[in-house]
């Protein structure tokens, strides 16, 4: 990670001691024990202030600032709640929404895609996740970018057992407005 250098990192199942030896400017961990969790990094000046996690453990916010520029940062990272994902995102979102200020980035791995939708109820829906980001003008940089739609993405971010024909989008970069005008590429490694 450290080579890919990086201002911000979001990094999901990653362990406390992994974070904790970590050569990072500033670092925020949460988690369940010192077992696999969600991790915020910041290097290259900028700092984590204000860390705030959500109740459930599966987001973690920062303010993070240098040179005097603030970004709201949000890792996402849900175990699944009884078998869902998208409930654990949903009430950790509306739970930091208000702490939220100045440019927003909301990324990390959602385990989670519109194409299982069918049989849920808002707000059990990712759509429901994507209209309510999308109302904040917070939009994904890869579909952006790419043109593809939530659902009918012809690159994949995830291979269920290591398997070619199992291929799932499910990681995602929300940026708000000011920063996506600055984005130059996404690409998905």
């Amino acid at each position: 990670l450290e080579q890919l250098a990086p201002d911000i990192a979001i990094v999901s199942e990653v362990t406390r001691a992994a974070v904790e030896s970590a050569n990072a400017t500033d670092a925020a961990w949460i988690g369940a024990d010192h077992d696999k969790g969600l991790a915020l990094f910041s290097w290259n000046g900028w700092r984590l202030e204000d860390v705030v996690g959500a109740p459930e453990r599966h987001v973690l916010a920062a303010q993070t600032r240098r040179d005097g520029v603030t970004v709201s940062v949000v890792g996402v990272w849900p175990s699944p709640l009884r078998g869902d994902y998208v409930a654990p995102i949903d009430r950790g979102l509306r739970h930091l929404s208000g702490r939220l200020a100045g440019d927003v980035i909301v990324a990390g791995d959602f385990n989670a895609n519109p194409i299982w939708d069918v049989d849920k109820a808002p707000p059990l829906k990712f759509a429901t996740i994507l209209d309510d980001l999308r109302a904040r003008d917070i939009r994904s940089t890869w579909h952006e970018q790419s043109g593809d739609d939530h659902g009918a993405e012809r690159t994949p971010t995830f291979f269920w057992r290591m398997n070619e024909r199992q291929r799932f989008h499910i990681d995602y970069i929300f940026a708000s407005a000011g920063l996506r005008r600055r984005i130059e590429t996404v690409r998905i490694g």
